[in-house]
């Protein structure tokens, strides 16, 4: 069901972009998300995967992903107190990230989502 929720959010963003894609301005961005810490390696690992797939889906290339590990978290979100911790970064236009964010919304398993402009730093 995940993975079909960001297949289609993949396709919206492909159709609203059209050929303006490649006339963007690309920026490096940083995402951190924090998962429910109640997943298995296999669980994992599918998640991070849909995630990167829906980047790369959109045209971005350099994809790269860094498994924090699961940490305690500063104050309980939903009931938990531990999160896994997923920081990905890549070079992409504004308009991927807003179907970026609205895939972690979408996503139960997402406790927490930030997305930086890197550049801007």
């Amino acid at each position: 069901m995940l993975l079909y929720k960001m297949h289609l959010a993949a396709n919206t963003v492909e159709h609203s972009l059209g050929a303006n894609m490649a006339t963007a301005v690309m920026k490096s961005y940083e995402t951190m998300y924090v998962l429910h810490p109640g997943f298995t390696d296999e669980e994992l690992e599918a998640v991070v995967t849909g995630f990167e797939q829906l980047l790369r889906d959109q045209g971005v290339e350099e994809v790269v992903t860094e498994r924090r590990g699961k940490r305690r978290l500063a104050y309980e979100i939903k009931k938990n107190k531990e999160g896994i911790y997923i920081q990905m970064t890549y070079r992409a236009n504004g308009a991927i990230n807003r179907e970026l964010e609205r895939a972690f919304r979408l996503n139960e398993q997402v406790l927490r989502h930030s997305i930086f402009c890197a550049d801007e730093a």
